[in-house]
């Protein structure tokens, strides 16, 4: 029974993933349209490939993700393209940082899907980490390639994209004890309890919303009332959701369309 469930709840990841990869595929388009009105060849190349990289260790993990996990190289097709479009991006730039970022991605997702996410923290940071990378690359590649003055706007922005994965990532652990105890896991809320990951959590919450609060100072008309209200929310949603382990699934949800909403309004706001 544990192994039908671990099954369908695999099966249902590998589909939800994909919903990510389009997320992030439109997040890159749209920032590179909100900040310099186009959105050219190489921004192209940058979305394709690190959504096919991202494709790879959705991917890798899915099968490492099933009770008796087997060795297979259905990732390595997804990560060869992804590595391959950068390194097209690398030769038209003469930038070769893109290229080796993306090599450096693939070997993390390796790890990650392997090692790393059996190890709680470090699992989680890594797949942060990997989701501020494509924010950082992208705010590299407008910074060279056009006329862009916003590059702090948008590496703060992929602050706010490690901050608040790493949030969904401890509240996706809380989600999936069960099934990280039957595949022998150590993650953060079977290291130090689901209360204390959700105190640790909740204080990540209000750095987010301290610092939208600050910035919302800075803004005037609408969209002051606008941060204000997101701060709002989002402390509301923290404190709704506060040691409710069997609302983890809805409280992920609310994190993503937080993100959502971020990455829709970052590129109006003054900092």
């Amino acid at each position: 029974m544990q192994h039908k469930l671990l099954v369908l709840k695999s099966t249902f990841d590998k589909k939800y993933r994909l919903i990510n990869v389009l997320f992030l595929l439109s997040s890159v388009f749209w920032l590179a349209y909100a900040y310099t009105n186009q959105v050219t060849l190489l921004t192209l190349l940058w979305a394709i490939g690190v959504s096919t990289i991202a494709i790879g260790g959705y991917v890798q993990n899915f099968y490492d993700d099933q009770v008796n996990p087997t060795r297979t190289y259905y990732s390595l097709p997804w990560l060869l393209i992804g590595n391959i479009t950068l390194l097209t991006l690398s030769f038209f730039t003469n930038q070769w940082l893109f290229s080796s970022s993306g090599l450096l991605a693939s070997l993390m997702l390796y790890f990650y899907s392997t090692r790393l996410k059996k190890h709680g923290l470090l699992g989680n940071i890594t797949v942060a980490l990997l989701t501020a990378w494509v924010f950082i690359g992208l705010a590299l590649l407008l910074a060279i390639t056009t006329v862009f003055n916003n590059l702090t706007s948008l590496l703060l922005l992929s602050f706010f994209a490690f901050t608040t994965t790493l949030s969904r990532e401890w509240i996706k652990d809380i989600q999936d004890v069960d099934e990280d105890i039957i595949l022998g896991r150590k993650t953060l809320p079977m290291l130090i309890g689901i209360k204390y990951t959700y105190i640790i959590n909740t204080l990540l919450s209000l750095v987010i919303t301290c610092y939208l609060m600050y910035v919302s100072k800075q803004q005037t008309g609408y969209l002051f009332y606008w941060l204000i209200l997101l701060c709002i929310s989002y402390v509301l949603a923290s404190i709704y959701y506060y040691n409710k382990p069997n609302k983890a699934k809805h409280q992920q949800l609310v994190i993503k369309i937080f993100q959502a909403i971020m990455i829709l309004t970052w590129p109006f706001v003054d900092v």
